[in-house]
């Protein structure tokens, strides 16, 4: 009886050690990985497989998971476009799927016997997903995915304001955000400004708020919007981009519109025998109390301009006169000038493009004894500056950025001395930009109101700059001093600058502005990015069809340079073509 007493507490004894190391192997296994038992606590003859659904919305399989794998040796999944991935246990097609992630949806595929999990393109790229299969005798198996997005899914929006040349620049990239974290917005004088998303060229574009036109830009991948100034001051817009993989994404702006404004630069002149017309005198907006003492020319007429806009429309109260467009100039021709009472105070309405309006008054004196030239003069009677009409040869040929050109002679002596100041007196020689094109200052220079660069005059100063950041000007026309100085026309395309958008007039030299687009390839036919952000490569020399973006520093292999319009484009050694502007990229080594 002792025997078997002590048989049986060895057993009980063995059993109970059995029993307890079991435990503690349980134990141990949910302390150190409680996902492994939950993925090993189902059947294991289990045999996974996992596609992506075609366009026609059926399943193409692209692997199979045959061991349980773990977070660190989860399966890489690129997202397709349609944002879905396709799962089965062909060994158990009753078990049904759940997703650890709370922005993925699983359904049964209503055709296959496996499940559709839906919401991939809503997830960052390296999120890390747990599929667990669900089997009939509530066991489990969880299987693990390392999501990519592909670069078209990746949201990566950019926004920009158009130049004077119609084109983009000043590119800000933007991520998908939140009313409360709307991007500030300063709406330039025109109301617009382009989107783009720029790994989706096909995504359209939408805004919350009907006052805003969101239209495709025929030019670029991206889309304009118009009306901003139609908004009241810190509205909060939504941008909203249908990706063409199906999902959305939206941007905030809080827009601060721009009231457009007009400073005046009127210039009033005197026709000559040829129809040209002599330097133009600036005058300021007035009152019947301050005329402007003119003295009518002998054929009657003078003409008005607004320098600071072509669109400008002109009007009077006196109905004697005549008021017509010059149609060679961007300014009005007035005429029937003598046929007024001598003393007569004549109002002129300048109807500016932005709907605002200034008011010029003039006392005209008429000149009873026929003969003589016209007369005129800022306020008071005097002789007209002298007539400048450049002759032929002087305007460069069209499409070419820096055509020789002999600007015209002066007809008379100057009758004030040279002096050195650099302002007024650049040289008459070499190439002069052609209408239309664009300089940019290498040294410091001041813009004028008129070609007499005047301290009064004077709009403002540009400083010496680094290459990168030299201001920019379109050339719209050319005048001289009265001591005879050729000056350039301009309009200041410095966007973000206070500056931007005034017109007036600056020097023609050398040594202070030059071409801001090459005119030739580099001797060695390499050429380097500088631009901060880069440049674009683009299938056309229109630079429309973006093909690829190039890194500041990287440099490139040209093998012609390409004329557009009044700008040139250098074409790449691979056959696509980037601007030639001389503040984005640079000739050889940099």
């Amino acid at each position: 009886m002792e025997k078997v007493n002590q048989r049986y507490s060895s057993t009980l004894i063995r059993w109970l050690s059995t029993i307890l190391i079991a435990v503690v192997a349980v134990i141990a296994v949910f302390v150190v990985n409680p996902n492994k038992v939950a993925a090993q606590s189902g059947p294991s003859d289990y045999s996974i497989a996992y596609g992506r659904y075609s366009p026609e919305n059926t399943v193409d399989v692209i692997g199979s998971i045959l061991d349980l794998n773990t977070p660190e040796t989860a399966v890489e999944f690129t997202t397709p476009a349609n944002g879905f991935l396709y799962i089965e246990d062909m060994n158990h097609a009753e078990a049904s799927w759940s997703a650890n992630n709370t922005n993925l949806t699983v359904t049964k595929d209503p055709v296959d016997l496996g499940y559709k999990v839906s919401g991939l393109t809503t997830i960052p790229s390296g999120t890390i997903v747990m599929l667990t299969a669900h089997y009939r005798d509530n066991s489990t198996n969880s299987f693990y995915f390392k999501i990519e997005q592909s670069v078209s899914q990746v949201v990566a929006a950019s926004y920009g304001f158009y130049n004077s040349e119609g084109l983009v620049d000043g590119f800000t990239s933007i991520k998908p955000n939140t009313s409360q974290t709307a991007i500030p917005l300063k709406s330039p004088n025109t109301g617009e400004f382009y989107l783009e998303d720029v790994n989706d060229f096909n995504g359209t574009w939408s805004a919350d708020n009907t006052k805003l036109q969101v239209t495709k830009d025929p030019r670029f991948e991206g889309y304009k919007v118009s009306g901003l100034n139609s908004l009241a001051a810190n509205t909060v817009v939504k941008f909203t981009i249908q990706h063409s993989y199906g999902s959305t994404s939206d941007f905030y702006f809080k827009v601060e519109p721009t009231t457009p404004t007009h400073d005046a630069n009127v210039g009033y002149g005197f026709y000559g025998a040829d129809g040209s017309i002599g330097g133009l005198t600036n005058i300021d907006p007035n009152t019947n109390q301050t005329p402007i003492l003119l003295t009518a020319p002998n054929d009657g007429r003078i003409y008005l301009e607004d320098m600071n806009d072509s669109k400008t429309t002109w009007t009077s109260d006196n109905s004697k006169l005549s008021i017509v467009k010059d149609p060679r100039r961007d300014g009005f021709q007035i005429s029937k000038l003598t046929s007024l009472t001598s003393g007569t105070v004549v109002k002129f309405t300048a109807h500016h493009s932005n709907g605002q309006t200034n008011d010029f008054y003039f006392k005209v004196t008429v000149n009873s004894t026929p003969g003589g030239g016209s007369t005129g003069g800022g306020t008071g009677s005097g002789t007209s500056p002298n007539p400048v009409t450049p002759p032929a040869n002087t305007t460069p040929t069209p499409g070419s950025p820096t055509s020789p050109v002999t600007p015209p002679n002066n007809p008379t002596t100057p009758t004030s001395p040279t002096t050195t100041n650099p302002e007024t007196t650049p040289s008459t020689t070499g190439n002069v930009t052609a209408k239309g094109g664009v300089v940019y200052a290498v040294k410091k220079i001041g813009l004028y109101k008129s070609p007499n660069f005047k301290k009064s005059q004077r709009i403002a100063w540009y400083p010496k700059q680094k290459r990168i950041n030299r201001p920019m000007f379109v050339v719209t026309g050319y005048a001289r001093s009265t001591n005879g100085s050729f000056r350039y026309k301009v309009r200041d395309v410095n966007h973000g600058r206070k500056t931007a958008g005034k017109t007036g007039y600056i020097t023609v030299s050398r040594n202070y502005v030059a071409p801001v687009y090459y005119a030739t390839l580099p001797k060695n036919k390499k050429i380097t990015v500088i631009a901060k952000k880069g440049v674009n490569a683009y299938k056309s020399a229109s630079l429309t069809g973006k093909i690829k973006h190039y890194k500041k520093n990287v440099r490139l292999t040209v093998k012609k340079l390409v004329k557009h319009n009044l700008t040139t484009r250098y074409q790449l050694s691979n056959g696509s073509f980037v601007t030639a502007n001389k503040k984005l990229v640079i000739q050889g080594a940099y």
